[in-house]
C-alpha cells in the first residue's frame, strides 16, 4: 500500500520522495488492502479511497465527502461549494439572462442531458451556439464554453483559446476518470463540473463544483390511483452490465402486480411511462456511484425513487426516497408503502424539492454562478502530432494497451508488453492492442475495442470488424462489441493483473 497524497493549502497533491506522516487520503493498491488502509485512517484520521465494486471500510472516502466537501478539494481551486444549487433556489423567470452568449458543445445523443440545458438556456434568454466541433477562432462575443461529456470522439477544438473560460461537465466516475482528467486538459478547461462522485474531484488539477443532472419543469403529477403501474423502469436491461438489474425487477415482480420495463423508447415517451408508474426502479450499476439523470425524471413525474445507494442523493431529496438495501429490493416494504400512503407522500414532497430547486432551469442559473468572474488560466494540452499520438487523443477512455511493437510511449496509460503475459490470454483482456502485421486468433480476440497496426487486412482478422479508421499509415480496426462503451473501463483485469 502506498500513501500517495499529503495535504496542501492547495488541495491534495503528489508527493515525490518521502512517505507523508499524516496522510489524509489513503489509496490501497489493492483491494486485499483495504481493511489494513481502514486500520491506518482511523489511527490517523484519514479516509479510504477505493474502488466501488470493494468492500466498504468504515473510514470511507466516498460516503464521508458529500458532507465534507473539504475531503475531495482538487488539486487547484478552493473547497467545492456542499449544495451550490441552495443560492440559486426558487423562482426561475423566462428571459432572466439576456446578453449572455454560450458555446454549448456536446456530442448529440438522444437523451443526454445536453439537449435540455441548451433548451434551458435560450428560456433564460442566452443566445446559444451549439455543436461537435469548436472553431476558436470563430467565436467573436461568446463569454463562456461549456463542454459536456458525450460519447467519444471527442469535442474538436480548432486554434488557441483567445481568452474565453472553459467548462467541463463530467456525468460519469470512476470508469470514466482517466478519460475525464485527460479531456480536462485537452480542452483547457478552467473549472470542472462533477453530475456526481464527488469524491473524484481530488483527482482533477484545476477547480471543481458539485453540478447534478436536472427535471424538466413539470405540472403537478397524477395522483398513483390514476396510475397505470406499479413499478416502472426505462433502459437497457441485456447484457453482463445490468445482470442486477435484472434480478431487481424480478424481485419486485415477485411483489408487485404491474411492472413495466421499457428499453429503446426515445426519451419523449419517458415521462409518460414514469407519469403512469407509481415508483420507478433506478439502478446505477457497480461501476460508479452515479446520481442518475433517472432520479431527476422519476421525481418530475411524481413518482416514488426506489434507488441503489448515491452518495450525495440526500443532500437533492432528503429523505423522500427508498434506497434498497445491500440484500436486494425488499417488495414487501415497498408494496406497503404503494397501498399505506407514506410512498405517495415522499414521491410528492421530493416533487416539490426538484421542481423547487433542480429544474434545469435553475442548473442554469447555478451555471453562471460558479462561472461568475471565472478567467481562461488552463492553456489546452494538444494531442502529439504522430499517428499514434491523434490515435490515443480521439480514444482517451481506452486505459489498457498491450504494445507488441514497443512504439507506444505514454505515461498516462497502462501499457503492457509481451514480457507481461502469463501463458493464458484472455480475450478481452486489453482496450487496444498494438500489432506488427496481422495478428494471431489468440491476439485479436484480447482486444476489447481496437486492433491497431499498419499492416493490418480487416477482412483477414478473426473477430468481428465494426469500422475501420486510418490516422497517416496506421490503421484502426473496431472489433467492439455494443456493450463497450458501457463495461470498459474497470473490465478485466490483464493477465497477472
Amino acid at each position: 500500500m502506498e500513501d500517495r497524497l499529503d495535504w496542501t493549502p492547495s488541495g491534495p497533491t503528489p508527493v515525490a520522495g518521502h512517505r507523508p506522516s499524516r496522510p489524509d487520503i489513503i489509496h490501497p493498491a489493492t483491494s486485499r488492502m483495504t481493511e489494513h488502509a481502514d486500520r491506518m485512517a482511523a489511527r490517523l484520521g484519514a479516509w479510504v479511497a477505493r474502488r466501488p465494486d470493494w468492500a466498504r471500510p468504515e473510514r470511507d472516502l466516498i460516503l464521508a465527502v458529500p458532507d465534507h466537501p473539504e475531503l475531495s478539494v482538487p488539486g487547484s481551486g478552493p473547497v467545492p461549494e456542499r449544495e451550490p444549487w441552495v443560492n440559486h433556489a426558487g423562482a426561475v423567470p423566462a428571459g432572466r439572462h439576456p446578453g449572455r452568449r454560450v458555446a454549448l458543445c456536446f456530442r448529440s445523443t438522444p437523451a443526454g442531458p445536453g439537449h435540455r440545458l441548451r433548451a434551458a438556456l435560450e428560456r433564460a434568454g442566452a443566445e446559444v451556439v451549439v455543436g461537435d466541433r469548436l472553431d476558436l477562432s470563430q467565436l467573436e462575443g461568446i463569454d463562456l464554453i461549456v463542454i459536456v461529456e458525450s460519447p467519444t470522439p471527442p469535442i474538436e477544438m480548432i486554434g488557441p483559446n483567445p481568452g474565453i473560460p472553459v467548462v467541463f461537465w463530467v456525468h460519469h466516475g470512476e470508469h470514466h476518470l482517466d478519460g475525464n482528467l485527460r479531456l480536462a486538459a485537452a480542452y483547457g478547461a478552467d473549472l470542472v463540473l462533477l453530475a456526481h462522485s464527488w469524491h473524484l474531484a481530488y483527482r482533477f488539477d484545476r477547480r471543481v463544483e458539485r453540478f447534478p443532472f436536472g427535471a424538466e419543469p413539470s405540472l403537478s403529477p397524477p395522483p398513483f390511483s390514476q396510475r397505470r403501474w406499479d413499478l416502472g423502469f426505462v433502459g437497457a436491461v441485456e447484457g453482463s452490465a445490468y445482470a442486477r438489474r435484472r434480478a431487481l425487477l424480478e424481485q419486485a415482480r415477485a411483489s408487485l402486480e404491474r411492472v413495466e420495463v421499457r428499453s429503446g423508447i426515445s426519451p419523449h415517451e419517458i415521462p409518460d411511462v414514469y407519469r403512469n408508474s407509481r415508483a420507478v426502479l433506478d439502478e446505477g450499476g457497480t461501476r460508479h456511484f452515479p446520481i442518475t439523470m433517472r432520479v431527476f425524471e422519476a421525481t418530475a413525474a411524481g413518482a416514488l425513487l426506489v434507488t441503489d445507494p448515491a452518495p450525495g442523493l440526500e443532500l437533492i431529496l432528503g429523505d423522500d426516497f427508498m434506497e434498497i438495501p445491500d440484500l436486494g429490493l425488499d417488495g414487501d416494504a415497498l408494496r406497503t408503502a404503494l397501498v399505506d400512503g407514506s410512498g405517495e407522500a415522499k414521491a410528492l414532497a421530493a416533487h416539490r424539492r426538484v421542481q423547487e430547486m433542480h429544474t434545469y432551469d435553475h442548473r442554469v442559473d447555478l451555471l453562471f454562478g460558479l462561472a461568475h468572474g471565472l478567467s481562461h488560466d488552463h492553456r489546452r494540452v494538444d494531442p502529439v502530432g504522430s499517428p499514434m499520438g491523434r490515435f490515443l487523443a480521439s480514444h482517451p477512455y481506452g486505459q489498457r494497451i498491450l504494445d507488441l511493437t514497443g512504439t507506444v510511449d505514454v505515461s498516462d496509460r497502462e501499457v503492457y508488453r509481451p514480457g507481461d503475459l502469463g501463458e493464458d490470454l484472455p480475450a478481452g483482456s486489453f482496450d487496444t492492442v498494438v500489432v506488427e502485421g496481422q495478428p494471431s486468433p489468440e491476439i485479436a480476440r484480447a482486444a476489447r475495442r481496437y486492433v491497431v497496426g499498419s499492416g493490418l487486412d480487416p477482412d483477414s482478422l478473426t473477430v468481428a470488424v465494426r469500422s475501420v479508421t486510418r490516422y497517416g499509415d496506421l490503421m484502426v480496426v473496431d472489433v467492439g462489441g455494443a456493450g463497450y462503451d458501457i463495461e470498459t473501463v474497470g473490465g478485466p483485469p490483464p493477465p497477472g493483473g
